[in-house]
């Protein structure tokens, strides 16, 4: 039975036993989903195995976030549902603006995940710039905000608006 909350509509997932990580949980909703797609930008520390698990429905599109982006938004078009990673910096400060355009504006259905804030995952060596890292993040706050669809400085949830 699907419950409808305003424009979204929640199915109840069958029960099943507690996942114990993120790739996990990506594996089995797209085992219960065979449109859900999995995309990378050659950041696959918390997915390394899902490409064995889903196949072709795993995308490495390599070092191209904007690629990765404008992917996943065709992939919405075609009635997917696609789950984009990238390094967190990369995603919002290198493909905003098909975050904007492609996915934003249209208001497509893609995931967005952003992992290891900063500029550097763990796997190419620790960032060393901690303030740098507040100040990618405090970034990224606000524009995970933005895109959200939320409008106006009080909408936001962040101290001193948006």
């Amino acid at each position: 039975m699907m419950e409808r909350i305003g424009i979204a509509t929640i199915a109840p997932f069958p029960p099943r036993a507690p996942r114990v990580t993120y790739e996990e949980e990506i594996a089995y909703l797209a085992s219960l989903n065979d449109d859900l797609i999995v995309l990378t930008a050659e950041n696959r520390a918390s997915i390394r195995n899902l490409p064995l698990v889903l196949g072709k429905r795993f995308i490495d599109v390599g070092i191209c976030e904007q690629t990765l982006v404008g992917t996943a938004a065709g992939l919405a078009l075609r009635g997917r549902t696609p789950i984009a990673h990238a390094l967190a910096a990369f995603l919002i400060l290198r493909a905003f603006e098909f975050v904007r355009t492609d996915v934003g504006i249209a208001g497509l259905p893609v995931k967005l995940v952003g992992g290891a804030p900063g500029f550097l995952s763990e796997a190419n060596g620790p960032d060393p710039s901690s303030n740098r890292r507040r100040r990618t993040h405090a970034l990224h706050t606000r524009h995970a905000y933005l895109l959200s669809g939320r409008r106006g400085r009080a909408d936001t949830g962040l101290a001193g608006g948006y």
